[in-house]
């Protein structure tokens, strides 16, 4: 299977201690954060509270629900219509499909008629990858986010991607001498 890995780290400190002093802070290791996408393949989505999602799912900062969907083809009003119900009204529904041609054309009529069921419903569509990361950052922000999204279906690697894991890889099969 591949795995895409989304960098993260907590606070790091340093022994600088100018005013100018940088800090990095990990968002999916912040627990007031919420529940966030560590990673994800082909089968489905890992948290960072440590669960595995097999398939497709919906997501909220504190909720993850699976999604009764097989693909791309079945995102429809209907599979939709919880979102214009909710109570506050979302800031913004993510909807990530998987593949990677799909006919994103068909997504328009579906979009207006659940912005007619509830006016200023905002809606992204985008492939799995980048709904992954816009959802985890809007969520760190504290915003009403969820998320609806489907396993890709190809994933793309970088050469630093594989040079990393090659690496780590050969660390792992390493002999002591």
């Amino acid at each position: 299977k591949k795995w895409m890995c989304f960098s993260t780290s907590s606070s790091l400190k340093s022994a600088y201690d100018s005013d100018g002093k940088t800090t990095v802070t990990m968002l999916n290791q912040e627990p007031n954060l919420g529940i966030m996408i560590n990673t994800f393949s082909q089968a489905g989505f890992r948290l960072n509270n440590g669960m595995f999602v097999i398939g497709p799912m919906i997501i909220f900062p504190k909720t993850v629900l699976s999604w009764n969907v097989e693909g791309d083809n079945d995102i429809s009003e209907k599979s939709l219509v919880l979102f214009p119900l909710l109570e506050p009204r979302l800031d913004i529904l993510l909807i990530g499909y998987g593949h990677p041609n799909v006919d994103r054309s068909k997504f328009d009529q579906i979009v207006m008629n659940l912005r007619r069921r509830r006016k200023h419903l905002n809606i992204e569509i985008l492939p799995t990858e980048k709904a992954t990361t816009t959802y985890n950052f809007i969520a760190a922000e504290g915003r009403f986010v969820a998320a609806a999204l489907i396993p890709p279906v190809e994933i793309s690697f970088y050469e630093e991607d594989l040079a990393l894991s090659k690496l780590k890889r050969k660390e792992l099969y390493s002999l002591d001498d």
